[in-house]
């Protein structure tokens, strides 16, 4: 259910601001590093409070999705007009998700298990990989005590946003 809060934020102009502030960052120094960081993990956490939002809804639209359906087949009701919409249940076949160990079992049931470790190592291999680069986020651990030695060590500099 949108506020008057949240539905005056997601107005089009303030969207389209909102918009060419996020694309417009352009990294030339140190701070402008900083900043895109700082943002970005705004951005995010704003994101998580989103999406917990949403996932609120769709249990609740979820569980009268359920009660709906499960009351036109029980009451024979083919289909419910609502405003410009047609509700009907639509009946459709699900086929099984193939996984790995999916789909190891299937070849194991068919060709033994030798054979099908084999066509597995096969298959796997003329799937391929590609290396991803990708940034990611995780809570910090507490910093290490320091430890004593006798010479100094020289640390790598670390960008934080208290420098």
């Amino acid at each position: 259910m949108l506020t008057d809060d949240t539905s005056s934020r997601m107005s089009t102009s303030s969207v389209e601001e909102e918009e060419e502030e996020i694309t417009s960052h352009t990294i030339t120094s140190v701070n402008d590093f900083k900043d895109s960081v700082k943002k970005m993990c705004q951005l995010q956490d704003e994101m998580k409070v989103i999406a917990a939002k949403r996932k609120e809804i769709n249990d609740v639209v979820n569980e009268i999705k359920l009660e709906v359906k499960d009351y036109m087949i029980q009451n024979n009701v083919k289909v419910c007009n609502y405003d410009t919409d047609e509700i009907y249940v639509n009946k459709r076949e699900k086929v099984g998700s193939l996984t790995r160990t999916s789909l190891r079992a299937a070849l194991e049931s068919h060709f033994g298990e030798e054979t099908a470790t084999d066509a597995f190592a096969y298959i796997i291999e003329k799937l391929g990989s590609t290396e991803v680069l990708e940034l990611k986020r995780a809570k910090r651990k507490a910093e290490p005590k320091p430890k004593a030695t006798g010479g100094a060590k020289t640390k790598k500099q670390r960008i934080t946003n208290n420098n």
